[in-house]
């Protein structure tokens, strides 16, 4: 497992296979309640709202691992 916090949406990101996991209150991930990012990706209907919370620190950091995220809506 290789993670990154992205504090903007209280999540874990584990670089290597793109599971997310939500933070607890020591900022450690919450291993049994996992959801891949691809997956949140691809149903847009369920996770605009995360993504479209995420800090401009966070959001880059996504972009920087896989690439693309779905435009920010205002």
């Amino acid at each position: 497992m290789k993670l990154v916090n992205l504090n903007s949406v209280g999540t874990v990101l584990d670089t290597e296979t793109g599971d997310t996991y939500p933070m607890d209150v020591d900022g450690m991930p919450v291993i049994d309640d996992s959801m891949n990012i691809m997956d949140m990706y691809d149903d847009m209907f369920s996770s605009q709202e995360w993504f479209d919370s995420l800090s401009n620190e966070d959001r880059n950091t996504v972009v920087g691992i896989y690439g693309a995220l779905p435009p920010i809506n205002d």
